[in-house]
């Protein structure tokens, strides 16, 4: 996420899928979720979400952002 001109990377996962594309290569069987935290600076500002992926499937993936 990009929020004040700085990039924030999320830095928590849902402990319920137990897989981390960090470590290693592979696919996950369920959907992963991802927190990125938000701070009250960010109140009233604009920010950018970005998914990134080096799998090649990009297009087939469908995100959802919550808040």
């Amino acid at each position: 996420m990009i929020a004040d001109g700085k990039i924030i990377a999320a830095n928590d996962r849902a402990p319920s899928f137990p897989y981390s594309n960090w470590e290693h290569y592979g696919a996950a069987e369920k959907d992963l979720t991802f927190y990125i935290p938000v701070y009250k600076n960010f109140d009233g500002q604009q920010v950018q979400v970005m998914l990134l992926s080096a799998d090649g499937n990009l297009r087939k993936l469908k995100p959802e952002v919550w808040l």
